[in-house]
């Protein structure tokens, strides 16, 4: 009972958050300034290749800023937070319908980004409310074709890449570059 309430009320969170009208915009890579990815605390791995790719990104120049949660029963030594980095804890950061408590993310949304990334498994909600309330001109995710219910996916991001087989964070973030790149200037 208590999961279904949740749920819808999620859903109408969604909903309010996604109804203003957006200015969406695709640029090539090179005209991209500033980059939010939002991520949830995964393996060392899958880590190491989100900051591999944020590395990259910034040596051409561009801001990167994440957002993420993690587990509050795990311990993640391989994560170096920067300032620019927020992190939400899912017990204490969370209500009970797991929305972020005020101002835990205003860090991360008081910027503008030309690109917010999502690096999450959907459906996540954490990665939906954070990418519906930051101010972008293109939002990207990932869904595995399985997923049946991606109506609030499809509010919040303006591009999806789907595939039959669960994310690799690498190839996604790849595929993510090399499309950017091919936009016409």
């Amino acid at each position: 009972m208590f999961e279904s309430l949740k749920k819808r009320h999620q859903n109408k969170v969604i909903r309010i958050l996604t109804e203003p009208l957006r200015i969406k915009r695709i640029e090539n890579l090179s005209d991209i300034k500033e980059i939010g990815i939002i991520f949830t605390r995964g393996s060392e791995q899958e880590w190491n290749q989100i900051s591999d790719f944020a590395k990259r990104m910034e040596s051409k120049g561009k801001i990167v800023r994440y957002a993420g949660i993690q587990d509050d029963k795990e311990s993640y030594s391989y994560i170096i937070a920067s300032t620019e980095t927020t992190l939400c804890h899912d017990k204490k950061d969370l209500d009970f319908f797991g929305i972020p408590r005020a101002g835990v993310l205003d860090d991360f949304i008081k910027h503008r980004y030309d690109l917010v990334i999502d690096t999450t498994v959907q459906p996540n909600f954490f990665a939906l409310y954070t990418a519906a309330k930051t101010l972008s001109d293109l939002r990207i995710t990932y869904l595995h074709s399985a997923e049946k219910d991606c109506s609030l996916s499809e509010k919040v991001f303006d591009m999806i890449f789907r595939e039959d087989k669960p994310i690799d964070i690498k190839t996604y973030l790849s595929n993510i570059e090399n499309y950017l790149n091919q936009i016409k200037k």
